[in-house]
Order: structure tokens, then sequence, then C-alpha cells
């Protein structure tokens, strides 16, 4: 319930005011229908509630988490009833046995393992005996019984610790679980912030396009009254008509480029009704320079794959403890008490069962042990190299976490500079064509050079863009690199 009205709230936002940047775009042609305007935000979220893959990895999370009650299990109590009749006509070799015999015996067992390791069982039963025995003493008669049991091991599985070892290995392996979830749902919606930035290029492309189309057709008007004026060529006049075309064709292809962008971010967010979807978010550089001491900081505090193996540690030392016991011998302490009563009537019989009056003691010690022992000894010898793989593979890890970082730091700062570089490269490729253009106007530069000119532009004004949006890039794969993704967002997962 708290996910669909999260949803509706996201939507009714969107539908309310949230059109920026690109209220006033026009969609491409054969795309026209309603637009939905998203931020960043408003993007993310909506794939947090509906993208298939985070819905997937939140279902095999709680399908994991079941785990930890299975583990717990082998103290769960089991409650067992009885109820069975004997009528017995049988021949007998002697007459003092009777010609037949009537038995009925009802009753109920609780068996439980406690957290000491202790199996205890109490079984209470009440058998009701009649026969056409003339040496019966009472006829029909009635035994009621309780009986507690217990055994307690002592050596291997010693109070239990091999039983309460399997539930702490289930919460580790869920827990680690969980944390991989966390990592497959932030991977996921790192795929929709990127797929949210391509469409962001794409629409700040179409709009370049267009543009220099717009700058194409009136350079095209230029020449053509130039040469009706007869002061240019007409190979001045066909140049500007070819780059026209070019740049028709180049806004088409851009145009179809949107739409797949389109497409792919609609999938991800799983929001089929809108026609079409604009950003509202723009591009650009935000934040100072990374970092590494601080990026290490943050990674050794916040990756998950690094605590997912100090958990895996935890769970080979405790593996290793396990089998370590189960190499000593078995030894065993059992002990019982029974009380019964036989009476005429049940009511009787059944008082007796839980009186001292009739008691039954027993106590006894049992000892086993494999002379070779050789399955447990392997068992032992796994979990020891087991548990030194794990350690060696955390140093592994860190190892991981310093190359993977001081690469992500690199490449965030590089793509920074390259970014502003580039808008600085645009507004100079800008300004030039602006001058050439004034130049072609006194007639004293021609079409090929200020076509040449428009195409620096366009390369400036594409690279610009390109620049920013592998500025994002890696700044998200920094934030997954650093497993902060979802907290720079603002996102929380149940």
């Amino acid at each position: 319930m708290r996910r669909f009205i999260l949803s509706l709230l996201i939507i009714t936002t969107i539908f309310m005011g949230t059109q920026g940047a690109y209220s006033e775009w026009a969609l491409p042609g054969g795309m026209g229908g309603d637009i939905i305007y998203l931020s960043l935000k408003e993007a993310l979220e909506l794939a947090l509630i509906n993208n298939f893959d985070v819905q997937f990895a939140l279902y095999d999370r709680l399908i994991k988490d079941a785990d930890i009650d299975e583990a717990k299990s082998v103290y769960d109590t089991v409650l067992k009833l009885n109820a069975d009749y004997t009528y017995d006509r049988k021949e007998q070799a002697s007459s003092l046995f009777g010609t037949s015999s009537h038995t009925g015996q009802a009753g109920m067992k609780l068996t439980k393992k406690l957290i000491t390791g202790t199996d205890v069982s109490i079984d209470f039963q009440n058998i009701r005996e009649s026969s056409d025995s003339a040496f019966s003493t009472l006829n029909p008669s009635y035994e009621s019984y309780t009986e507690i049991k217990f055994t307690q091991p002592l050596l291997r599985n010693f109070f239990g610790m091999n039983d309460w070892a399997d539930v702490k290995i289930a919460r580790i392996d869920v827990r680690n679980f969980s944390l991989e979830t966390l990592d497959k749902i932030e991977t996921n919606l790192a795929d929709v912030e990127e797929a949210y930035w391509d469409l962001v290029l794409s629409v700040e492309l179409v709009d370049v396009e267009k543009e220099m189309y717009e700058k194409a057709k009136e350079f095209y008007e230029i020449s053509r009254k130039k040469k009706k004026l007869g002061t240019s060529e007409i190979t001045d006049l066909l140049a500007a008509e070819a780059n026209m075309a070019t740049r028709k064709t180049e806004l088409i292809i851009e145009e179809n480029t949107l739409k797949t962008a389109m497409n792919k971010l609609r999938l991800l967010i799983n929001y089929p009704n809108a026609t079409g979807i604009l950003p509202i978010s723009t591009i650009g550089i935000t934040g100072a320079n990374v970092t590494l001491l601080e990026s290490l900081k943050i990674s050794f505090e916040k990756r998950r794959d690094y605590k997912r193996a100090k958990n895996e540690i935890k769970a080979k030392r405790i593996k290793f403890n396990m089998k370590r016991n189960d190499r000593w011998p078995q030894l065993d302490f059992e002990g019982s008490l029974k009380l019964n009563g036989i009476e005429r009537k049940v009511k009787d019989s059944m008082a007796d069962a839980f009186t001292r009056e009739n008691p039954e003691y027993n106590a006894r010690v049992t000892f086993s042990i494999p002379l070779e022992n050789r399955s447990e000894r392997s068992a032992y010898n796994k979990a020891k190299h087991e548990k030194a793989k794990a350690l060696l593979n955390l140093k592994k890890m860190e190892k991981v976490i310093l190359a993977d970082i001081d690469d992500a730091v690199r490449d965030v700062n590089v793509n920074k500079i390259k970014a502003e570089e580039r808008l600085k490269i645009e507004s100079l490729q800008k300004r030039k064509l602006e001058e050439e253009l004034k130049q072609f106007g006194f007639g004293r530069s021609d079409s090929d050079r200020v076509i040449r000119f428009q195409e620096d532009l366009l390369r400036a004004k594409r690279l610009a863009l390109n620049a920013l949006k592998d500025y994002k890039d890696s700044l998200i794969e920094l934030y997954l690199k650093e497993g902060i993704f979802l907290e720079k967002r603002g996102l929380t997962v149940e």
C-alpha cells in the first residue's frame, strides 16, 4: 500500500508543474501524444518502485530471508497425537489368558530441542485393557503414564554449539545476500540514471542539430540572395544547399536516436502510458574535484562487497569451529522419569500419572567414536582451508578497492577538465563562426569556409555535450565503486 501511495504521489507531481527547460519542446515527427516531464530524482523514484529488475531483486531478498526460519526450525516444538484400538481373539495356549481381549490407547507426545542442544520429550499415554480372563485383577483396567526424557550432548555438539552455529551462519548468509541485493538495485538504478542522461544528451543534440539546420537555412538564403545580386558563384549556392540538406539529414538521425533513448528510459522505469518522456534536469558540471584519500575512506566504510568479504570470514570461522568440534567423540548423557498409575477408573489413573508415588528413574551415558574418523577430518581440513581462502579474499578485495577508486577518481577529475575545456572550445568556435559570417557578408569569405566553420562549431558542440555525459557517467561509476549511489541520490530501499 505504501509503495502504491508513493507511486501515485510521484506521478501526480510529474503532471503538476514539473515542466522546466523542455516544457515548450515538441516531440519528433511520428511521436504525437502526451508528454511527461521527469527530473532525475523522479525517474529514479519511479524505477525504484516499478523497475522489473529491482522488483526481482527485492523478491529474491524476501525468499532468502526465509532461510533464517528454516535454520531455526531445528528448535521447533513437535506435537504428536496417537490413538489405536486392538481386539484380540487369537487362540491361546492356556485358558488363563482368556479367549478375547480389548486394548485401547490414546495419548500425545511433545519433543523439542533446546538452545543448549538438549533433546527433550514429554510423553503422556492412557491405556484401557479388558479381558474375559478369570485371572484379571482389574477388569477393565486403566493405565496412565507420563514420561519425561532428555539427551544432552557433552562432547560433539557440546551444549548445542553446532546447532546454533548453523543459525548464525544462516543469518550471515542472509545479511550478505541483502548486501548483494542492494548492490544489484544500485546498479539497476545507475543504469536508469545513465539512460536519463542519455536522453538529456539526445535532447540537447537534437536542439543543436535544429540550431545548425536553421543556420544552414539562413546561410542558404544569404547565398541565394548574393547569387541573385551576382556577388557570389553558383558553386557557393550549391554548397550552401548541400550543407542545408546535410543538416536536415543529421537532424532526422538525431531525432531517431532520441526516440530510442526515450524507449530505453521508459522500459527502465516501467512507465508505458506516456507517449513521450522528456527530462527537466540539465547536464552540467557539479562539485569540486574528487580526492583519492576521501574516496578511499568512504569506500572502505560503505562498499558492500567489502562488508560481505568480512562477513564471509566470520561465517568461515564459525564453520571451522563446528567442524573442529565434529572430530570429538559422541558422549551423551540421557535421563528419564516415568510416573504411572493403574486403576479401575480412568480419572484415578490419570491423577496417579502426575504424582510421584510410582516413579521410574533412568540415567545412561553413551559413548561412540569412529576409529578412523575420516569424514570428520576431511570436513575439518576443508573448513580450515576455506577460512584461509576467505582471509586471502579480503586482502585481494582491499587491493581491488584501491585500484578501482584510483581509476574512478582520476576518471572523474579528467572528465571534469575535459568537459570544461570542451565548453571553452565551443564558445571559441561560436565566436569564430560569427566573425566569419560577418566577413562573408562583406564579400571577404566564401561558402566553403563558412560551411567548414559551421562544421567546426557543430563538432565542438557535440564534443562538449559528450564530454559532459562522460563526466556524469564517471561520477555514477565512482558512486557505485564507493557504494554510495543510493545515498547520493537520496534513495532508500525497504
